[in-house]
């Protein structure tokens, strides 16, 4: 079903509502770690120097930024059996990944705009095929058990719109 330009534009609109709630949940995140810093000192020190890097890069790391809100979005969620993420700056990076794993990565292109979602069994295998097909610039990895992975795959599709899958393509297509 083709979309109208309204429901795009509400779309975006979403899209930059919920950019907006994720800078002030960033700022709350933070907030909590420091009032509770003392009962696991390392564990909190660690994700709010995180926390505090992705606030003051919040302009130049919007794709970084959009992965942590996912990562968190989904991490007290068991339907998905999330095992742990990781965001890559570098693609070069994907080599740093153990062969065995599987999940769903997010490829973001030099505007940090997230271009394409896929899973895969085995995911370093897959990211090197876009690499050296697509210019990616940026890539989120969302590890979960293998009979999970297509359900998180719709997941991730359906609340963040890649414009370049195919179930969010009719919603783009005027626009690219």
């Amino acid at each position: 079903m083709k979309e109208s330009r309204q429901q795009v534009f509400e779309t975006r609109l979403k899209s930059i509502k919920r950019k907006k709630n994720r800078e002030k949940n960033l700022q709350k995140r933070i907030n909590d770690a420091l009032q509770y810093r003392d009962k696991s000192a390392s564990t909190y020190f660690i994700r709010y120097t995180e926390l505090q890097a992705d606030l003051k890069n919040y302009d130049n790391n919007t794709a970084q930024l959009d992965f942590v809100s996912l990562f968190d979005e989904l991490e007290g969620d068991f339907n998905y059996g999330l095992k742990g993420g990781v965001f890559l700056d570098n693609p070069k990076s994907i080599e740093d990944i153990d062969n065995k794993q599987s999940g769903v990565y997010l490829l973001y292109d030099v505007d940090a705009l997230l271009v394409y979602v896929g899973e895969s069994v085995c995911i370093k295998k897959r990211v090197k095929q876009h690499i050296n097909k697509k210019e990616v610039y940026k890539i989120g990895l969302l590890f979960c058990k293998k009979e999970l992975r297509k359900a998180l795959e719709m997941f991730v599709i359906s609340t963040r719109f890649p414009i370049l899958n195919s179930q969010t393509n009719p919603i783009f297509q005027d626009l690219i």
